[in-house]
């Protein structure tokens, strides 16, 4: 999300929007980055439009915070570990975690897309108090991008698993870990090989529809 103070949108007074095909959006240009040029962007005009995407926005910002905390947590567990006050099981599960943020974080951006309100290839506008000026403007979200990053962690958190799964079998032959244990981290691994798939097959079915 990319916002902009005040006093840098009020060149709104110069913009122009003309009607489009649509009457959901107006095309029109706005100095986006203060390069004295005007860039294209859409406005939302509709009122629903915009509750519902400053909706995704506000899930967007907890998932970045969740995020922000798992990445805090895992780097706590990864000193801890080093320091031999937790255990490799531990660890990993940090790692998951931390995985899992990132994941609906994409995911979180993902819905977003599938929306169909934002522009795909020019940043949205959007006046969320009705005064008239551009207080935030949203750029485009590109989903097969997304897909890729996403297909790239749930693998990334399938590895983890998997290593976790074979930990706890280590640790259960040394009498440590539990048969729970050891069938919990097998479900954890299924569960994520089954995300990994699941995201392979989303990111395939975009590409195979954007090539029709």
């Amino acid at each position: 999300m990319l916002a902009r103070p005040f006093a840098v949108f009020i060149a709104v007074a110069c913009c122009c929007f003309s009607s489009c095909a649509t009457p959901r959006t107006s095309q029109g240009f706005i100095d986006v980055d203060g390069d004295g040029l005007g860039d294209s962007v859409v406005e939302l005009k509709l009122a629903e439009d915009k509750e519902a995407v400053l909706l995704h926005l506000q899930k967007i910002d907890v998932c970045k915070k969740v995020q922000v905390l798992a990445e805090q947590g895992y780097a706590r567990i990864k000193q801890l570990h080093a320091a031999s006050r937790v255990g490799p099981l531990e660890l990993i599960g940090s790692e998951a975690r931390l995985a899992s943020a990132n994941i609906e974080l994409i995911d979180a951006k993902l819905a977003l897309a599938r929306t169909g309100l934002m522009a795909v290839s020019e940043p949205t506008f959007i006046d969320t108090d009705e005064d008239g000026l551009p207080d935030m403007l949203q750029i485009p979200i590109h989903a097969v991008e997304l897909l890729d990053e996403k297909v790239a962690l749930t693998h990334s958190l399938f590895a983890q698993r998997s290593h976790g799964h074979e930990r706890a079998k280590s640790l259960q032959k040394s009498g440590v870990a539990s048969s729970d244990e050891v069938r919990n981290a097998a479900q954890q691994m299924y569960e994520a090989e089954l995300d990994w798939l699941n995201a392979r097959l989303e990111r395939q079915s975009l590409r195979d529809a954007d090539d029709r």
